[in-house]
C-alpha cells in the first residue's frame, strides 16, 4: 500500500486534509441484538429483508443523486487500481457516511467529495437543478398536470422524445406495471403528442426504477412466504407492501402494518418521509429498518398510554379532541437498517392524513439507538460543555428515550386542523412538516411535566426529559433550513431563553424548573 502522501487523486476526490477531519468526527457504535428468540422462518424473513435493503439502498442512493452509483463505482475501481490506499478508503467511507456523494461538512455545508454535479434541492426525483419556480410556471399553465406532478410517489422529467420512450419501453418491458396504472401508456402518448408542448411530466417510481423496485418486492414476497408460519400478520404485511412497490400506493401496506399483530419482528420498508424534497416537499424517499421488538420499554410505554386524555384535555388550547389510548406503540431494537432508515430514532407512520384517518398510526422507538453508551456520551459531552454543573446529572439515556417516545405520541395529540376543518398540512403548506415537528417537541414536554404531577413519572425522570428537550438546541453549527430537527429544536432554544426557562451565567446554561412549564 502506498503512504497517503504519494497518492495522486484525479481532479475532483477529496484528499486526507478534507476527508480526515470529516471522518475523525465519526463516531461508529457495534449494537449487538440478540436473535436467538427468533424461529427458523423469522430468521428466513431476517435473511430476506437484508437482501431487500441492500437493494434499497442502492434505489435509495440513486434518487439523492442522479450521478451516485456511478460515482460510487467509479470510486471502487479506482481505490483497487491505486492499491488500496488510505485516502481511496476514506471518500469511500465517507461515501457510505453520506449515502451518497455529498458530504455534509463541519461547517454544515453540503458540497461534492467526488467528480459530480453539485447538491440541488430537487435530489433525483425531479429533473437536475431545476427551481420551484420553473415547476410552478409549468403548473400555472397546466394546472390539471399538479397533482400527478407532485405526488408523492412520482419522478418528474423534462419531456423530449429520448424520455418518452425509455418509460414508454419500460411499460412494454413489464407489462404488470402497465397493469397496475391504467391510463399511464395513454397518458405518455398524450403528453408526446401534446400541441403546446408540455415541458415537464411525472412517471411512478415503479416505471423510473423497475429492475430495482422489482429486485425488493420480490424479496419481501420470499420474506412473507417465510414467516407466513409463525407470524401470519407480518406475512400479509410484507406481501401486500411488495405490491405496494410496484402499484407506487402504501394503502394496502399500511392499513395491514398499522391494525396487524407482529410477534417479535417489526419492519418499516417503502417511501414515506419527503424531509429531502426541498422544492415542495411532496416526494418520498425509500427507507427500510428490520426491528426487534424490546420488552421492558414496550411494556412502560403500554401502561402510560392510558393518560392520553388526561394530557389532551390539559393541553392549552381551544379546541380538543377524543383520542383513543389503543395506540400501537412499542420499543424495538433495530437489526439492520438502510436508505432513509438509517437516520431515524423513530417511526410514527403513515403521513398521509386519509389513511391516518382510516387506519390511524403506529408508532416505534428505536431502543438500543438511543441508549447505548458510545453514542449517549458524545451527546452527554456536549450537554456538559454548554450546562452549568448542577445540571449535568438531569441528562440520561432513560429520560433521552422517554423524549423521543412522547414526541412521537404528541403527534397523536393537540390540534390537526384548522378552524374550518381543513388538515392542517393543506393550510400550512411546505411549513406543515416542520410546524408538527415543533408541536410534539413541545407536547412531549408538557406531557411529562403533566405524568410527573399525575406521580407517573418521578421529579427525576421529568427533569431527565426537560434536558433531552433542550439538548437538541445546543447546536455547534447554524442549520440549514432544510434540515427541520435542528432547526426546530434551536427555535425551542431562543424560546426558552426568551421566556426565562433557561438563562446564560458564567458557569454555563442554568434551567429555570419553575418556569419551565409556563414556557
Amino acid at each position: 500500500m502506498l503512504p497517503p502522501a504519494e497518492v495522486r487523486l484525479p481532479r475532483g476526490y477529496w484528499g486526507p486534509a478534507r476527508t480526515r477531519p470529516i471522518l475523525d468526527k465519526v463516531l461508529t457504535t457495534r449494537y449487538d441484538v440478540d436473535l436467538g428468540g427468533l424461529g427458523p422462518g423469522e430468521l428466513s424473513a431476517v435473511a430476506e429483508l437484508v437482501a431487500a435493503g441492500r437493494a434499497l439502498q442502492d434505489l435509495a442512493e440513486e434518487t439523492e443523486h442522479h450521478q451516485a452509483l456511478r460515482a460510487r463505482r467509479n470510486l471502487q475501481v479506482l481505490h483497487e487500481q491505486l492499491g488500496r490506499p488510505a485516502a481511496t478508503a476514506d471518500l469511500l467511507e465517507l461515501y457510505e457516511l453520506n449515502q451518497g456523494p455529498i458530504a455534509t461538512t463541519l461547517d454544515n455545508e453540503l458540497l461534492p467529495f467526488l467528480p459530480v454535479d453539485p447538491y440541488a434541492q430537487g435530489r433525483n426525483v425531479y429533473p437536475w437543478a431545476i427551481t420551484a419556480d420553473e415547476v410552478e410556471v409549468f403548473l400555472a399553465k397546466r394546472p390539471d398536470r399538479r397533482a400527478w406532478i407532485l405526488d408523492s410517489h412520482t419522478v418528474v422529467r423534462r419531456t423530449t422524445p429520448a424520455a418518452l420512450k425509455r418509460d414508454l419501453a419500460t411499460l412494454r418491458r413489464y407489462p404488470v406495471l402497465a397493469g397496475l396504472d391504467p391510463g399511464l401508456v395513454e397518458y405518455l402518448h398524450a403528453v408526446a403528442a401534446a400541441p403546446q408542448g408540455d415541458q415537464l411530466y411525472a412517471v411512478p417510481y415503479s416505471v423510473a426504477w423497475p429492475e430495482r423496485i422489482l429486485d425488493i418486492a420480490g424479496h419481501l414476497h420470499r420474506a412473507a412466504s417465510a414467516v407466513g408460519g409463525e407470524d401470519p400478520d407480518l406475512a400479509t404485511f410484507l406481501r401486500l407492501r411488495s405490491r405496494d412497490l410496484l402499484a407506487d400506493d402504501n394503502e394496502a401496506g399500511d392499513a395491514a402494518w398499522v391494525r396487524g399483530t407482529f410477534n417479535h419482528l417489526d419492519v418499516v420498508v417503502g417511501a414515506h418521509e419527503t424531509y429531502d424534497d426541498e422544492l415542495f416537499g411532496t416526494k418520498a424517499f425509500f427507507g427500510l429498518a428490520i426491528l426487534l421488538r424490546e420488552s421492558t420499554g414496550t411494556s412502560e410505554l403500554g401502561d402510560r398510554m392510558h393518560y392520553l386524555q388526561g394530557i389532551e384535555d390539559a393541553l392549552p388550547i381551544e379546541r380538543h379532541r377524543t383520542v383513543s389510548s389503543d395506540i400501537p406503540v412499542g420499543s424495538y431494537d433495530v437489526v439492520a437498517a438502510f436508505g432513509q432508515g438509517t437516520g431515524p430514532i423513530a417511526e410514527i407512520l403513515p403521513n398521509d392524513p386519509v389513511l391516518i384517518r382510516k387506519y390511524g398510526r403506529k408508532i416505534l422507538l428505536r431502543h438500543n439507538f438511543q441508549v447505548a453508551p458510545g453514542p449517549f456520551e458524545r451527546i452527554a459531552a456536549r450537554w456538559r460543555a454548554a450546562m452549568a454543573p448542577i445540571h449535568h446529572p438531569e441528562l440520561t439515556p432513560e429520560g433521552a428515550f422517554r423524549q423521543t417516545t412522547w414526541h412521537e405520541v404528541g403527534h397523536y395529540l393537540g390540534p390537526d386542523t384548522d378552524h374550518a376543518g381543513r388538515p392542517l398540512d393543506t393550510t400550512l403548506g411546505e411549513d406543515a412538516a416542520i410546524l408538527e415537528e415543533l408541536k410534539s417537541e413541545l407536547v412531549s414536554a408538557f406531557a411529562c411535566l403533566w405524568l410527573g404531577d399525575a406521580g407517573a413519572y418521578t421529579p427525576e425522570d421529568v427533569r431527565s426529559v426537560v434536558a433531552a428537550s433542550i439538548l437538541g438546541g445546543l447546536r455547534p453549527v447554524r442549520p440549514l433550513r432544510a434540515q427541520p430537527y435542528p432547526t426546530l429544536w434551536l427555535m425551542l432554544l431562543n424560546h426558552h431563553l426568551e421566556a426565562g426557562a433557561l438563562r446564560i451565567e458564567a458557569d454555563g446554561i442554568h434551567i429555570d424548573h419553575a418556569s419551565m412549564p409556563r414556557a
